[in-house]
């Protein structure tokens, strides 16, 4: 019987994506709700002087730092005893994980999940969620979404009777497809060309290719295109990665890159993630790597990609931050870069709530398998 807060940092209530997909991933047959809370300052200063350049500077300093924290948390209402005491601060076992032993009975659960004012609760039993929303309903301005249908840009259809959740954006990138004029363009089902290497060398050199891009809103494009990637179409993720490099100098190439993607998302935006089903809740993790993939920087890229309910939770592509020697030493990076990822999703369950997660990584590096029992290597004997 807990109530946890899913968060993403030290002392924040804020979750990201990754802990929302995750979320419906592994409990996508139990009770989903979205209430909607007022966020907004309930108390406004009122000055009774006109304000002077002093004012103005503090003010903007004052909207600095609130703006500067709002990612982190701003925990200044602490709640009344009856809230407080259904939703107890003691930590649990995973330090992203909030729990109480009060207000629900049995082996009830609720998951309460936060992104500035929009969330989600996930709940064994209904009555644990109306009680929850009562508690919230008498301390802030709320409105009763009902079932949860949408949320951060994610649509949500559910099929009770098959025990199946279906998560995407296909109105977001129709709306991204038609405010930069790709509506009507020609489709296709890759999102890359596998004959084009983008590089720096690709920026633009002549006067007229410089003011031709100065037209091209290619980073308002690029972060369009990257919220779709984390939301819910992992398959942009190496390309979308590759695109995000050129924002600085975009060329025609790039751009032309650009557009392929939009024409990609045009054929397959009605695509999504899956979950539930007959499926088992277990996590499976892939990680593979590049060598020198970036021409510029020979630099390799470390992907990944967690499967929990039967569908995708986690995902990424970037490039590693140091030059490696090898194709094995890349490997390895990424490998460790997905441990780390497969050990906070172990830490998902502190309370055993969730269906058992044990996480299974496999890499794709036959030469890491080869040479991990070999003494030979090192130049130095230990």
């Amino acid at each position: 019987m807990a109530v946890s807060s899913s968060t993403n940092g030290a002392d924040t209530p804020f979750a990201d994506i990754t802990h929302f997909r995750s979320l419906i991933g592994a409990l996508q047959y139990l009770a989903i709700t979205r209430p909607d809370i007022q966020f907004a300052v309930n108390r406004v200063a009122q000055r009774m002087h006109q304000p002077s350049e002093h004012d103005y500077h503090c003010l903007k300093r004052i909207l600095m730092y609130i703006f500067g924290t709002l990612g982190r948390g701003l925990l200044i209402r602490p709640g009344d005893l009856e809230l407080r005491g259904f939703l107890d601060s003691d930590w649990a076992n995973d330090k992203n994980d909030r729990k109480s032993t009060s207000g629900l009975k049995d082996d009830s659960f609720i998951y309460l999940v936060l992104y500035v004012d929009d969330m989600l609760i996930v709940a064994k039993k209904k009555y644990d969620i109306q009680k929850l929303k009562g508690l919230l309903s008498a301390e802030f301005e709320m409105k009763d979404l009902g079932a949860a249908r949408k949320i951060l840009g994610m649509e949500i259809i559910r099929d009770r009777e098959r025990r199946k959740l279906f998560l995407s954006q296909r109105s977001y990138i129709q709306k991204v497809l038609a405010r930069f004029g790709m509506s009507s363009s020609k489709p296709i089902y890759t999102p890359s060309a596998a004959n084009i290497h983008l590089t720096a060398m690709f920026a633009p050199q002549l006067e007229e290719e410089k003011e031709y891009m100065s037209r091209v809103p290619y980073a308002s494009v690029a972060g369009s295109l990257m919220y779709a990637m984390v939301c819910t179409t992992p398959d942009l993720a190496h390309t979308v990665s590759v695109v995000s490099r050129f924002m600085g100098q975009p060329g025609r190439e790039h751009w032309q890159a650009v557009k392929r993607i939009f024409r990609y998302l045009r054929g397959t935006s009605y695509v999504g993630l899956i979950y539930g089903g007959d499926t088992q809740c277990l996590v499976t993790g892939y990680s593979d790597s590049d060598y020198a993939g970036d021409v510029d920087t020979r630099r390799s890229m470390t992907r990944y990609v967690f499967t929990l309910g039967g569908s995708v939770v986690v995902w990424k592509a970037t490039l590693q931050p140091t030059v490696t020697l090898s194709t094995m030493e890349a490997e390895y990076m990424a490998l460790t870069e997905a441990a780390k990822e497969g050990i906070w999703l172990k830490g998902l369950n502190p309370q055993n709530h969730l269906p058992k997660i044990s996480p299974t990584t496999s890499s794709f590096s036959i030469m890491r398998l080869v040479l991990q029992p070999s003494p030979i290597g090192s130049s130095i004997p230990i």
